[in-house]
């Protein structure tokens, strides 16, 4: 993994508005405003809490229930550390899972290989542990494309547009337009699949999800896509049997499992 370059421009961080609202109490006349009496405020120690979390921008609450019951068990399993709660912390970017690791929002962070070293940069986590994902140890990225289409090769693909997942996806961008890019082609990102692109560089769109992907591939939107070998493997036997793949990228781990820094090495 230390052989990777970082071929991302991470987007523009967006900031957090806190919006603070004023209740004035007006009175009258010689009149004496009545006493008010504030609402006692509930504090919990943060921490009694353990959160555990990952990126999407998209589609947060997918990732919240997948992680739900693995902060459950967290939280169940780590009482005698004082541990009563868990909870899980999606973040829209690297940028944002790097800053909640670094304040201390986020515990444990779990992804893929690139979004994770690039969280490491910014925040010094700790990689601690490797995760199999469907009983797989590594994957790679393969390129998809239509049977039928007359594509047998990169080099097909010049002139044309492909379609990638998005940009903090190990395999749905970084290993297939990282390849392309080591291997002497000229990329360009595109804002529309139908795009026009020059016939010596190869345009890429943002699909945003895998799903979205198979269904721009199919409506001929795209001449081909960056693809996990997992995702292809979890296709219906129909649509293997009209998306053929060709190439494969470097193996990486699954996921891995980091922590941030100064999380008590007990726990």
């Amino acid at each position: 993994m230390r052989n990777y370059q970082l071929w991302l421009r991470f987007g523009t961080v967006l900031g957090l508005m806190v919006l603070i609202g004023l209740l004035a109490i007006g009175c009258s006349g010689s009149e004496e405003p009545l006493p008010v009496t504030p609402p006692p405020v509930l504090q919990t120690d943060p921490t009694q809490i353990i959160t555990l979390g990952d990126i999407d921008a998209s589609d947060p609450i997918k990732k919240i229930k997948r992680f739900r019951p693995m902060t459950d068990y967290l939280a169940s399993h780590l009482t005698e550390f004082g541990i009563t709660e868990g909870k899980v912390v999606i973040s829209r970017n690297v940028e944002e899972a790097g800053g909640y690791l670094v304040d201390g929002t986020l515990d444990i962070y779990i992804d893929s290989a690139f979004p994770i070293l690039a969280v490491q940069e910014i925040s010094d986590s700790q990689i601690i542990a490797r995760r199999w994902k469907g009983g797989d140890e590594n994957y790679w990225s393969t390129y998809i494309t239509l049977r039928d289409s007359g594509i047998d090769s990169i080099e097909d693909f010049k002139g044309k547009v492909l379609a990638f997942e998005h940009r903090e996806s190990t395999s749905g961008f970084v290993l297939p337009a990282g390849t392309l890019i080591q291997q002497g082609f000229t990329l360009r990102e595109v804002d529309r699949p139908d795009a026009p692109v020059d016939r010596d560089e190869i345009g890429y769109y943002f699909s945003q999800d895998e799903e979205n992907t198979v269904v721009l591939l199919m409506g001929g939107l795209v001449a081909g896509a960056g693809f996990s070998n997992l995702d292809y493997k979890d296709l219906s036997d129909e649509l293997q049997k009209d998306i053929a793949f060709f190439g494969k990228t470097i193996s990486v781990p699954g996921q891995l499992v980091s922590i941030r820094p100064g999380l008590d090495p007990l726990l």
